[in-house]
């Protein structure tokens, strides 16, 4: 059985600003416009959120939680657009100021432009620039993007075009986080007793006994004339139904099989060492058999999406969420699919020590805080893989970036996964490998934890496995 297609949801594009924004963006983005007051004051409250427009307004009205909500946000992968030029009069503020990716230090009227421009430094990639100015810039915030446009692109000007066309999401970004995952159980199946095998035992079972019954009746006195005829009968009869008693038995009992549900834990744990935080995705695959009740531990302030139409009981509790699901007769192999989202502390800490005497070849050491064993960890920069093994809770180590590395993560860990867990660990690589092409300049930490968070009862069949990474933006271009 394999697991269903889920209902897609798109995620929105908002507005913040005391002037209008057209409803549809040059970039083909459909936008809604929202009061200041109006933002979250939690992270989750953006969830389907995947790009915020940033205009005209006075900043100083955003409270301090709304700024953590758009923090954390941001981490996850969410994506601000700041509209600067003559609106950063109004805009700016410290919190502004420490996450945008231009230093302003004046708004200048330029007549090559035709436009008030911030003038200023750039802290990240520039991705266009006209005259020698810097007019849109972009850094990364964790996971998300903060982009900064020298100019109100909303002001009639030449040079707002080219801004807009940089500022077009291609489709893979058009996806919201929580389907990213739906490939992975796509290629997952769960084994069910084999029709054909059990089929075979039974129809042995039945040839056995008709082959008896035919004796007896061929030689009806036999049982009679010999003494102890009766208890050789009796004997293979108890033989031949221990025989294929214990073999269909043994067979149907596997774990597999006898469970009350059977569960896919899978997800990534990304985290950077410009934020505390680390934000884990989790994706489940539910198959109870019978009635069943799971404990979740996932802080309250998590984001929790049933996915696709679902079944499932769902009770959150201060530390925990309750999880129960009595099937129906008819019903009781469909599958329950949910996706978590959560911000945890910072599991692993990762420095890249550059004052060795060559500074082509910095020493990146690993510190493992969290309570997982990282296994088969490497450390990846610009395609090459260097090996740190299997890292235990609280211990460190660390690897020198001039020693001899792999040209692939199971070549430097001498290791490959045969079968379904190889398969997920290809799917689930795949699935990053685009963020981990995007960043190779920087060292990046990989690891495989494969130790659920699904409470898991005495008679469930779970695998889980998340794959985690790790980045020190320090080095390269993500400054």
């Amino acid at each position: 059985m394999k697991l269903a297609e889920a209902v897609r949801i798109d995620p929105f594009v908002l507005a913040v600003s005391d002037t209008g924004f057209p409803r549809v963006l040059p970039t083909g983005e459909r936008l809604e416009q929202v009061e200041t007051e109006e933002l979250p004051t939690d992270w989750k409250g953006f969830s389907s959120v995947r790009r915020l427009y940033l205009g005209r307004i006075r900043a100083s009205t955003v409270t301090s939680e709304q700024q953590e909500a758009l923090t954390k946000w941001l981490t996850r992968g969410g994506e601000l657009v700041v509209l600067t030029g003559e609106n950063f009069y109004l805009q700016d503020t410290p919190w502004l100021r420490e996450i945008l990716p231009l230093k302003i230090d004046e708004i200048r009227l330029v007549e090559a432009l035709g436009a008030h421009v911030a003038i200023g430094e750039p802290q990240g990639e520039v991705l266009y620039e006209q005259a020698g100015v810097p007019l849109l810039v972009r850094r990364f915030l964790g996971h998300g993007s903060v982009f900064a446009s020298a100019v109100d692109l909303l002001e009639p000007g030449a040079v707002q075009g080219p801004l807009w066309a940089k500022l077009t999401p291609d489709s893979t970004e058009l996806l919201p986080p929580s389907l990213l995952g739906l490939e992975l159980f796509r290629q997952m199946e769960l084994h069910f007793p084999s029709k054909p095998f059990v089929g075979t035992l039974l129809a042995l079972y039945a040839a056995g006994f008709g082959l008896l019954s035919l004796w007896i009746l061929r030689r009806p006195r036999w049982l009679i004339e010999q003494e102890t005829g009766g208890w050789r009968v009796f004997f293979f009869i108890a033989g031949w139904i221990g025989l294929f008693t214990g073999l269909t038995l043994g067979y149907l009992q596997k774990p597999e099989f006898t469970s009350r549900a059977q569960s896919l834990e899978i997800g990534f744990i990304r985290g950077s060492d410009q934020t505390p935080w680390a934000w884990v995705q989790s994706w489940y695959g539910l198959f109870p058999k019978r009635g069943v009740s799971l404990e979740l531990p996932i802080e309250s302030d998590a984001l929790v999406q049933p996915q696709d139409e679902t079944s499932l009981k769902l009770d959150a509790q201060p530390d925990h969420l309750q999880i129960g699901f009595s099937p129906a007769p008819l019903v009781a192999w469909k599958p329950q699919y949910l996706y978590a989202e959560e911000l945890i502390p910072l599991p692993v800490q990762l420095q890249v020590d550059e004052s060795s005497k060559d500074v082509r070849s910095p020493v990146v050491r690993v510190y493992n805080t969290s309570q997982w064993t990282l296994k088969d960890a490497v450390v990846l920069q610009r395609g090459i893989y260097y090996s740190l093994g299997d890292l235990p809770p609280g211990k460190a180590r660390e690897v020198a970036l001039n020693e001899v590395g792999a040209n692939s993560w199971s070549s430097a860990v001498d290791r490959a996964s045969p079968g379904f867990a190889g398969r997920a660990r290809q799917q689930l690589y795949s699935t990053a490998e685009v963020e981990l092409q995007r960043n190779a300049s920087n060292c990046i930490l990989l690891a495989w934890v494969m130790e659920g968070s699904l409470a898991t009862q005495p008679d469930e069949n779970r695998w889980n496995l998340k794959l985690l990474f790790i980045e020190s933006v320090k080095r390269g271009m993500r400054t």
